[in-house]
């Protein structure tokens, strides 16, 4: 495996695990259940971030903004909560992991 390669994967396993934090604090769920559908959701939404920021030149704020909606969406449609507390849950997990993106 390249380096490159290594780190997305590297990158990406850091987002399932951060976001799964959040969702265990929030949510309070199963761990295993939270790590599962963390899992689901950043498996989807990390690599199409990444492909539109990489090969499509799309503005970082806009990518994270499109990837927050999508994982709104998609937490209140996997954890069965409100909308509202699906958007809170993305807007932190999403916030954090943007600005560690920043940095890595």
């Amino acid at each position: 495996m390249n380096f490159l390669f290594q780190q997305y994967f590297l990158l990406l396993l850091l987002t399932i695990i951060i976001e799964f934090i959040v969702f265990w604090f929030i949510i309070k769920d199963k761990a295993l259940k939270l790590f599962f559908y963390s899992a689901i959701i950043n498996s989807f939404t990390h690599p199409l971030g990444t492909y539109f920021y990489q090969n499509l030149f799309v503005n970082f704020y806009v990518v994270e903004l499109l990837i927050f909606f999508v994982e709104s969406f998609l937490i209140r449609l996997l954890f069965k909560i409100n909308y509202k507390k699906a958007v809170l849950v993305s807007l932190l997990a999403n916030s954090i992991t943007a600005i560690m993106s920043v940095f890595f």
